[in-house]
């Protein structure tokens, strides 16, 4: 061999030496290839983590063989490779995932591929864990049967779900990128071109101020309710909604989830209740009898003309008390005997004179029925009572009169 080839092939393999040192002190996991597939180097890094073995094909180590194929192509195409992910199997047999960068050199005088190899198993089982509950998210949202928003920073509407659409009837889809308002169709989100935001009822908005304190500061709100303007088939409706709004983190940055009941029929017949219940209070206050209530042998309410009646100056000189102040005691258990009735068998007592003692301790005659019911929970009784002492003092002087007569 001559002098010059001797060289060659000493410098060869000092060059190769300073390159397996090289490599021997990278922290990555390095393997050296041949086009052909055949490991000729493998640093401690990827034999501790990956079990690969030198003088093997590379090929074996593949989860399916064929995918090294088109990396290759890849590689002898543009020159190199930048983290491609790649399904490997360990020595052993174990599934690994990695990511694979490759460039061609020269490696003990001979053409090769350098490959850096990191391992992404357990980041891509947690992807893979994400992944589902993401879909698991996303089915939960879509099947839920309350009206769904996931809503950005910036209150635009990413996700409504159908029972959302069915509130203000408009398509999920529609919703999707515009702001809270905008997108449920407030009327107050057309008063300004720029929209949802910008109106001057927007300062005050409720729905506004609940997403942006919970975005700002992360605590929630729960059963809330507010009354919202929107357009339905372009006329403009009333809508109560109760709203629960809490925070996320999805993909580093903040969202909040609002759940929204439509809760309108429910405000209208609770108004239409009170309604009710107010004129009911009026007929009341206006009768001339006396109507009261006694709940467990206590008067709970009884009405302005009624505690006159009793010698009262004012309702609340009559409630609190026991009913006992108000009756003779010779007709308290009958009394008792009639309320325990009512409450076993219900229906309307047969009107009845009763004797009531007033406040002062004079008796007065009344014509009395009760009717049982149930008050804040618990079993009571209405009564209605009418003065009769004048007519009963007129009967009397009647058949005075009459026994004189036929005298």
């Amino acid at each position: 061999m001559s002098k010059a080839r001797t060289r060659i092939v000493k410098n060869t393999a000092e060059t190769t030496r300073h390159q397996r040192s090289l490599l021997d002190l990278l922290p990555a996991a390095v393997i050296v290839t041949r086009y052909d597939g055949t490991l000729i180097y493998a640093n401690q890094r990827v034999q501790a983590e990956f079990g690969f073995e030198t003088g093997r094909n590379i090929r074996d180590f593949y989860a399916n063989p064929d995918d090294r194929d088109p990396l290759l192509a890849v590689l002898r195409q543009q020159d190199r490779l930048d983290n491609l992910e790649v399904s490997f199997q360990k020595a052993d047999g174990a599934p690994v995932k990695a990511l694979i960068s490759s460039r061609t050199f020269e490696f003990d005088g001979e053409e090769a591929i350098l490959s850096a190899l990191i391992e992404i198993t357990a980041r891509k089982h947690a992807e893979d864990l994400i992944a589902q509950e993401k879909e698991k998210f996303e089915k939960i949202f879509a099947a839920a049967p309350v009206g769904l928003l996931l809503v950005a920073e910036d209150t635009t509407i990413m996700r409504s779900n159908p029972a959302m659409g069915d509130i203000i009837l408009r398509s999920p889809v529609d919703m999707m990128g515009q702001r809270a308002g905008g997108g449920l169709n407030c009327v107050h989100s057309f008063e300004h071109p720029q929209g949802c935001g910008f109106g001057k009822a927007c300062a005050v908005c409720p729905l506004r101020q609940g997403l942006e304190s919970v975005l700002a500061n992360g605590a929630g709100i729960h059963g809330t309710e507010i009354s919202v303007d929107v357009l339905v088939n372009g006329q403009p409706q009333q809508r109560w909604l109760r709203i629960n709004v809490e925070q996320v983190e999805i993909d580093g940055k903040k969202h909040a989830i609002v759940a929204m009941d439509d809760i309108t029929a429910s405000k209208k017949i609770e108004s239409a209740l009170k309604e009710s219940e107010a004129r009911y209070r009026e007929l009341v206050e206006i009768s001339p009898d006396l109507i009261a209530v006694h709940q467990q042998g206590k008067v709970v309410f009884i009405n302005t003309n009624g505690a006159r009646l009793l010698g009262a100056e004012n309702p609340q000189q009559i409630i609190g008390k026991s009913i006992t102040e108000f009756l003779p005691p010779d007709q308290w258990e009958i009394a008792f005997e009639m309320i325990s009735k009512l409450l076993k068998y219900g229906g309307q007592s047969p009107v009845h004179e009763q004797t009531l003692r007033r406040l002062d301790g004079v008796e007065v005659d009344f014509e009395i029925s009760g009717l049982p019911f149930v008050n804040k929970g618990a079993a009571a009784v209405q009564i209605v009572a009418r003065d009769i002492t004048t007519r009963k003092r007129a009967e009397a002087a009647l058949r005075e009169s009459e026994a004189r007569y036929r005298q």
